[in-house]
């Protein structure tokens, strides 16, 4: 791994932040349901804040809290909230549908934890067999890991497996973890990290679950990267409509999936 392909990796592990919203208790004014949520920017300079919609549960996207820093500093203004509507093709009933996105009012400079920027450049969906590493805030673990603050970003690396579903924007990995299954049986507080390839440092998306198999085996699945890439960056038209199509490699199609579909 070059120094470049580790600054890229440091970059996305600084882009993370706890899933925290605001609450009307003065004793307890933040409070979670776990989560991990990643801050994009894109080369227009706006900025981002992607989560699982699943994880916020009963909180609404204007309670999310944001800072400038990876742990404490200033919360960020929110200015609008994005989302898939009217699916069609493969995005129905797909995982993309569970991505929350925040715009913020605030640009790039302000952080002091900057936000990843996410570009044709930086993103890569994965191939079979990468080694990937995962940045978040997995509840289970560091409660597993005493000597850890809770505010400490873990990592985790995995391998990339084929694509195994025909939902066509989601893939899955793994690694194993002897003895991990005695401890877990779920791994949240990763849904909304980030998922990079360790070679190269490249973005390849956002996990949206993860498991503990019976054999110790620790699985992710998680939206690809050239995904979240157009649901950030596509060309809408006056509808806020914007399709695209996605290649894959004929040697990679998942099973059910034909090349005329």
């Amino acid at each position: 791994m070059s120094e470049g392909d580790n600054q890229q990796l440091g970059h996305i592990k600084r882009a993370v932040r706890p899933l925290l919203f605001r609450t009307s208790e003065p004793d307890y004014p933040s409070a979670t349901n776990g989560g991990t949520a990643t801050i994009i920017q894109t080369d227009n300079g706006r900025v981002f804040a992607l989560y699982c919609q699943h994880s916020a549960k009963s909180f609404q996207w204007q309670d999310l809290l944001v800072s400038n820093r990876r742990s404490g500093g200033s919360a960020a203004n929110l200015q609008r909230a994005l989302h898939v509507g009217g699916p069609i093709d493969h995005a129905v009933g797909s995982d993309l549908l569970d991505i929350a996105v925040v715009e913020l009012a605030q640009d790039p400079a302000w952080f002091t934890d900057a936000p990843f920027l996410l570009s044709q450049k930086t993103v890569s969906d994965c191939r079979p067999h990468d080694k990937l590493v995962v940045f978040g805030f997995p509840t289970e673990l560091l409660n597993l890991a005493l000597d850890r603050p809770k505010a400490t970003v873990m990592n985790m690396k995995l391998w990339a497996h084929p694509r195994e579903s025909q939902d066509i924007v989601l893939r899955h990995a793994s690694c194993v973890a002897p003895g991990i299954g005695t401890h877990l049986n779920t791994l949240s507080g990763f849904s909304g990290s980030p998922v990079a390839r360790e070679s190269d440092g490249r973005f390849c998306g956002i996990v949206v679950r993860g498991g503990v198999l019976p054999n110790d085996t620790l699985k992710l699945s998680f939206v690809e990267g050239s995904d979240i890439l157009h649901l950030l960056t596509g060309p809408r038209d006056q509808t806020g409509s914007y399709r695209y199509d996605k290649e894959i490699p004929f040697g990679e199609l998942p099973p059910g999936i034909g090349e005329n579909q």
